[in-house]
């Protein structure tokens, strides 16, 4: 029995200098598929193509391709260095390495380097090809999805680990003060403890699963600000359309920083936050400022003031005797993301009525 499975609208980038094999690859995604023998497979929605890194990494800004295949032996580019300087750039899609070469060695180390897969131009087909490209997205999805749910799994930890833990202490020692001050009441008291010492093993034996179930950290993949924070205005509400304003130190600078699965995340929760303080979505802006070595957002709003509590909460993760709302939580949720990326956290109550939340990043410059 054999599954149906669904076509895939897909934009192809091919970084490739020789002008024969770029027209083979053409010929073979884009050509006929009368005698393909997995019709449907793969839909090419388009195919663009680069003779140099140095273009691919111009298209990959202009373009936003699905997925790319990367001729390893480019004009500015040779052999595995070729996968080390593309596997670094910005925002990069998933990639499959097509060469020339025969030893299977080199496509070893380039799925090492962060390759999907290779292909060896000697024995391409259309239905090696494109069965290729389908099954690199599909594991491209898994591990993105495997990384975000890793991250969340590493803040449940800490707020298991740090602030459940330590407010059971505090209700378990407050109670143990009560021990024979009201004797009436030493029933309801053993009880309270009781349920608190279960409470504090239990959320000790989730952190301990969580902990193991947590991978060790890499490198933080690398986010442009500007696009994160555009598509997070295009979503936050068709009629908000909240101003992003860029000052930079010189023409072409990009927002480009060190961030996690979570990081988008995070400036939604500080966006809808500022947002709902304000009286209209004239109220509220958003900065980017950019400099040789850092990348600051402000989200500033003119209708109320974020309060004490949120604020101390924003700038420190485990404050304690925040107002736990909603937006609270949605607040700790930002400020621990913050937190473990480094970032610089800073409110400030505009002239008249708002605040202003400052967020720095460490710049990634090339």
């Amino acid at each position: 029995m054999t599954t149906e499975r669904n076509s895939v609208p897909v934009r192809i980038l091919l970084v490739e200098d020789n002008p024969d094999d770029a027209r083979m690859v053409e010929l073979l995604l884009v050509g006929s598929t009368d005698s393909d023998p997995q019709p449907g497979l793969l839909e090419v929605e388009s195919f663009g193509h680069a003779d140099s890194l140095h273009q691919a990494r111009a298209e990959l800004e202009e373009g936003d391709p699905d997925i790319v295949l990367l001729d390893l032996d480019l004009p500015d580019s040779k052999g595995i260095e070729t996968v080390e300087r593309f596997e670094r750039m910005p925002h990069r899609p998933p990639f499959v390495v097509f060469t020339g070469h025969e030893e299977s060695e080199l496509g070893t180390r380039a799925i090492e380097r962060g390759a999907q897969d290779y292909l060896q131009k000697r024995t391409l087909t259309r239905q090696v090809l494109v069965r290729t490209l389908r099954y690199a997205l599909e594991r491209h999805g898994i591990q993105r999805d495997l990384e975000e749910t890793t991250h969340r799994l590493t803040l449940t930890n800490r707020l298991l680990r740090q602030d459940l833990q330590n407010d059971l202490n505090i209700l378990i020692g407050e109670g143990d003060q009560l021990q024979g001050k009201h004797p009436a009441d030493e029933a309801a008291r053993d009880r309270m403890l009781e349920a608190g010492y279960r409470m504090l093993n239990k959320t000790a034996a989730a952190a301990q699963l969580t902990e193991t179930i947590v991978s060790p950290r890499t490198t933080a993949p690398e986010y442009d600000l500007l696009e994160l924070l555009r598509g997070i205005v295009a979503e936050l509400d068709g009629e908000r359309a909240v101003p992003i304003e860029l000052t930079g130190s010189g023409e072409g600078d990009r927002a480009i920083v060190h961030g996690t699965p979570m990081l988008r995340t995070a400036l939604a929760e500080v966006l809808a936050n500022t947002v709902g303080r304000s009286q209209t979505v004239d109220d509220t802006a958003v900065t980017v400022s950019i400099t040789e070595t850092a990348v600051a957002v402000a989200f500033s709003n003119e209708g109320r003031r974020l309060s004490s509590a949120h604020s101390n909460l924003l700038r420190d993760p485990d404050a304690t005797g925040a107002e736990l709302t909603t937006a609270g939580v949605g607040i700790q949720f930002a400020s621990i993301v913050f937190d473990e990326l480094g970032c610089g956290v800073s409110v400030e109550d505009t002239h008249s009525s708002g605040s202003t939340i400052g967020i720095e990043f460490e710049r990634v410059t090339r």
